[in-house]
């Protein structure tokens, strides 16, 4: 069933297309792309796919599980395996919601976030090339949580990534939202939240808003001479690379070490030798730390770039709640009139007849 807060339901209703994902078939392949391989930032974990522990389902929840292996001499540099997904589905205009519950030990990097499908499917023509190529991060990318989860040096983040590569600073986000979760953070599932609008970028958590990207700061960034100009020339509408014409997916991992955990972890994640376990950290023993997404959900936004301007979302609001009056009138008129028809067909049968 599809559960949502009765002042998004009449909006959903006229806007939106309303859907809550399947997370467990019987076979993830159905649903997921399993990435295999090494991790993308020096991690020491390799991704298997859906035929190893890593990923499966429980309770009708998916679960992303990391655990130590082996490692001996003459073998690739990786001590833990876990598991990289994304979804087959793409999206674009929306509402998207993940409830999760992350793990906390030292070294641990997991990640709620999106890439565009051509970045996912290699053979898929690019949106924004770099030249002939798909190169990051010039098709963009949206982190809606990922996390440093340690005990001694917790940290969360959200952001996004574009613009040309190889500029001084292209690296570095338009924005991004940092901050320390108190201790009690890793012991529920918080819900990550993305609005993606012509107006901008929204993010949230549990409802609080954390993000907020519009076209005129993408532009200006995009265009700073501090770092380097990092604007594409294929970049021609206000969002890019987060319009309409780019779909993403959305990706699920948790990586073990790899460069950012390593920035804060340095005693603990064997910087220069990354054949070892970590040091001071529970993920070598049982219970393994574990990802547990309990739902996902996407409202679709029948929006258009050229019929919306990218000044916000106040272009819309007014259609919107017009032609929630409309419905809902008519809505009510069909209520009323079925009401009526019935009381009258009851009275019908129940009255006598007199002669």
């Amino acid at each position: 069933a599809f559960s949502m807060r009765w002042s998004q339901l009449v909006v959903c209703f006229v806007v939106a297309t309303c859907d809550r994902l399947s997370l467990c078939q019987q076979d993830l392949h159905n649903d997921w792309h399993f990435f295999v391989g090494p991790g993308l930032n020096e991690d020491y974990q390799l991704y298997n796919n859906d035929s190893s522990p890593n990923a499966f389902c429980e309770d009708g929840r998916l679960v992303i599980e990391v655990r130590p292996t082996p490692w001996q001499p003459g073998l690739p540099m990786y001590s833990y395996s876990s598991s990289m997904l994304a979804t087959k589905r793409t999206f674009t205009y929306g509402r998207l919601r993940v409830n999760a519950k992350v793990p906390k030990a030292n070294g641990l990097w997991p990640a709620i976030w999106m890439l565009p499908y051509t970045a996912i499917y290699l053979n898929a023509t690019c949106r924004y090339p770099t030249g002939n190529e798909c190169i990051w991060p010039t098709e963009g990318e949206i982190d809606l949580m990922e996390t440093t989860n340690g005990v001694n040096f917790p940290a969360f983040m959200q952001t996004i990534h574009m613009g040309i590569p190889g500029t001084p600073g292209y690296p570095m986000d338009p924005h991004n939202q940092a901050g320390h979760p108190p201790p009690s953070w890793w012991r529920h599932a918080h819900t990550y939240e993305l609005e993606r609008t012509p107006g901008g970028i929204h993010m949230s958590v549990d409802g609080a808003r954390t993000f907020n990207v519009t076209p005129e700061f993408l532009t200006s960034y995009l265009h700073d001479e501090q770092w380097g100009p990092r604007m594409s020339a294929t970049y021609t509408t206000p969002m890019a690379p987060f319009d309409e014409s780019n779909p993403f997916n959305l990706i699920l991992n948790v990586a073990v070490g790899g460069t950012w955990p390593c920035e804060l972890y340095r005693c603990e994640c064997c910087p220069g030798d990354r054949r070892w376990p970590l040091h001071n950290t529970d993920i070598n023993t049982p219970p393994y730390p574990r990802m547990v997404v309990n739902w996902i959900e996407f409202e679709e936004y029948p929006f258009s770039e050229q019929v919306i301007s990218s000044g916000g979302t106040h272009g819309w609001l007014l259609p919107v709640l017009v032609a929630n009056f409309v419905v809902c009138g008519l809505m009510l008129l069909l209520i009323w009139h079925a009401v009526l028809k019935r009381s009258l067909a009851t009275n019908e049968e129940t009255t006598p007849i007199i002669f």
